[in-house]
């Protein structure tokens, strides 16, 4: 499905802002920006964005998506390999990444990347192993989306029409852990738990969800989560949309004031009016997260995203 029409683009932000700061109506250096005027239009841009998605927990920014809780998985690489190994049949999930891939000849590979369910890339060339079998080891660790921000509900849900009600369980990644401690027999998983890894370089804070039992099948669970949205190019549109598009547009402008033109405060004061607008209108949309919220620090105390009504003796609007 197509955006709106009406939705503001990267292109859109980017002649606003040019104009605003005197760079006439354009939005790149292909349009006739300097490189110097480009740079302080996109650093004003980044800027207003970023200001937009941490004003509020805005409801578009946490959407439900699945991930396959898969068991170990064995399988023949296909001839010819180098850093990419194809398997002769879907083998690969995305939540492989960081484990190893270890071949009948006892060489083993780090998976860095995935392709398709039949190709991944490796640590190193693995053209010693075509035509050779492999496998994947369960260990109940599955690698999260690159723009995973944190749990937005404390529950996971087993895939639709399973005939089972029964849901896994977030908790603490210690927990998670001292089970292992106890026994490795796989089973149905009832409890999980975020991991964040070290901040590698290159590649920024990666997280891994730990669940036990380790799986003794597949299993496909769905979640919510917070999305950490990259900077805007070429083409692209803000989470957002057509909606809160002035809002953002407004952002930015008040950035490029701050950097730019810092003993102004205009557009900074009406930023403020819109993003009060949007917050409300976002927090009255409905009830997109029922129970507990916001699974992600050790020890704090989790409260229900509510809309209408009193909440602790307080109006919500």
């Amino acid at each position: 499905m197509a955006e709106s029409t009406l939705s503001i683009s990267y292109e859109d932000l980017g002649r606003s802002t040019a104009f605003y700061l005197g760079f006439g109506r354009k939005a790149t250096t292909g349009e006739g920006l300097t490189a110097s005027q480009s740079a302080n239009v996109l650093a004003a841009n980044n800027a207003g964005y970023r200001r937009f998605l941490l004003a509020h927990d805005w409801e578009f920014v946490t959407p439900r998506t699945t991930i396959t809780l898969w068991a170990t998985k064995t399988g023949t690489a296909a001839a010819a390999l180098t850093t990419t190994v194809t398997a002769t049949a879907a083998k690969f999930f995305p939540s492989m990444v960081g484990h190893s891939i270890v071949f009948l000849s006892g060489n083993s590979y780090t998976i860095t990347g995935y392709t398709s369910s039949t190709v991944i890339t490796v640590s190193s060339t693995a053209a010693a192993d075509s035509s050779t079998t492999f496998t994947v080891t369960s260990d109940g660790v599955y690698r999260l989306p690159d723009d995973f921000g944190g749990m937005d509900s404390t529950e996971m849900a087993f895939e639709a029409n399973n005939g089972d009600d029964r849901v896994i369980q977030l908790t603490s990644e210690p927990m998670v852990v001292d089970s292992w401690q106890f026994s490795t027999t796989t089973a149905r998983p009832s409890m999980a738990a975020i991991r964040p890894l070290s901040n590698s370089a290159g590649t920024g804070q990666r997280n891994d969800l730990v669940v036990a039992p380790i799986p003794d099948t597949d299993y496909v669970v769905s979640y919510r989560y917070n999305v950490l949205p990259n900077a805007l190019t070429t083409g692209l549109y803000p989470y957002g949309g057509m909606a809160h598009g002035e809002t953002i547009r407004m952002c930015c402008l008040a950035a490029a004031e701050q950097m730019f033109r810092s003993h102004e405060n205009t557009q900074r004061q009406e930023a403020d009016r819109m993003l009060a607008a949007s917050i409300r209108k976002d927090s009255a949309s409905g009830p997109g997260r029922l129970g507990l919220t916001r699974g992600r620090a050790p020890g704090r105390v989790y409260e229900p995203r509510i809309t209408g009504g009193l909440y602790h003796g307080v109006a919500i609007p």
